[in-house]
């Protein structure tokens, strides 16, 4: 690709118009149009500028052709170059694959936890999605990080097992159900019990809602068991 790019032979042949009056056409063809111009209405700045321009024109030429190729984003050899605007958008369209790759994974595992009781371990993972051990298990990580998993150890195996937690509002949702039928106040055994969900889960969710505002905590009057009231129940 020579578009744009100057010749020293022809800039010597401009620089013989001087001999016709015409002095500054090789500065006026390498880019430098005020200068050139002063040449012209100068007479070569007396004759001196346009005499030292014979030593000048090979740099003139090479600089104006360096300013062309960058340009034109090629190198110093004329090889086109990669515009960094391209580079860019080539690795957000790479980021934005992996990210949906990993997206579709974790969905994968979530289904196949799903079926075998919440529970998953690493292999099971390989097994069910057809993903690598370290596909799998970065996967793992990342809905730890997220809260979506937990990691728990089993005593009889060495393997990280994530258990996945529930929908923190369907637990919410199955909590205020279950007060309802009981006059609004709840305790965390009647909340498992109801529910079905572990007493962890229950417990953490109540607590939850006493941070919100929306739920009272308090002890039975009779049992001085802990309760929990829905104020708007």
């Amino acid at each position: 690709m020579n578009d744009g790019m100057n010749n020293i032979g022809t800039a010597y042949i401009l620089w013989l118009g001087a001999l016709f009056q015409l002095h500054g056409l090789h500065r006026l063809y390498n880019g430098k149009i005020f200068t050139g111009l002063l040449w012209m209405f100068s007479l070569g700045l007396f004759g001196v500028g346009q005499l030292v321009d014979l030593l000048l024109i090979p740099h003139m030429v090479q600089e104006h052709n360096q300013k062309a190729r960058e340009k034109y984003g090629l190198s110093p050899m004329g090889v086109p170059l990669v515009k960094p605007e391209v580079q860019r958008v080539i690795l957000r369209q790479e980021s934005q694959t992996e990210d949906l790759a990993s997206s579709q994974l974790m969905v994968k595992l979530l289904n196949a936890a799903k079926n075998q009781g919440g529970r998953l371990t690493v292999t099971q993972g390989v097994l069910e999605t057809g993903a690598s051990f370290s596909e799998v298990e970065t996967a793992f990580r990342t809905m730890v990080r997220s809260g979506y998993a937990e990691v728990s150890h089993e005593p009889t195996r060495s393997v990280i097992i994530p258990e996945f937690k529930p929908q923190g509002n369907q637990i919410t949702v199955e909590l205020l159900k279950a007060a309802c039928t009981r006059g609004g106040k709840i305790s965390v055994t009647q909340g498992v019990m109801l529910t079905g969900r572990s007493f962890a889960d229950v417990e953490a969710t109540l607590k939850d809602l006493v941070k919100t505002g929306y739920v009272d905590i308090g002890n039975d009057p009779e049992s001085g068991v802990v309760m929990y009231e829905f104020k708007e129940l």
